[in-house]
């Protein structure tokens, strides 16, 4: 599934799957999910039984800076 989180009704429609999942799994760039307000520690908040996992394509300054981007 794919939701554009820059339009209002897509951020409703994630929440409202969020209140019913188990585990939410993104690979947004590292920050981006925040800037899109479904900042980790809110969903850990709203969402205390949710089980969060962020696989970014784009790697996090560090060891693997230069690394191809994983694809699925």
């Amino acid at each position: 599934m794919v939701l554009d989180l820059g339009k209002a009704e897509d951020k409703a429609l994630l929440e409202a799957m969020l209140a019913k999942a188990d585990v939410f799994v993104q690979n947004l760039k590292p920050g981006a999910l925040a800037k899109l307000g479904f900042a980790v520690a809110r969903l850990r908040k709203d969402y205390p039984k949710l089980i969060c996992c962020s696989i970014p394509v784009m790697a996090k300054p560090g060891l693997t800076r230069g690394a191809r981007p994983m694809t699925c």
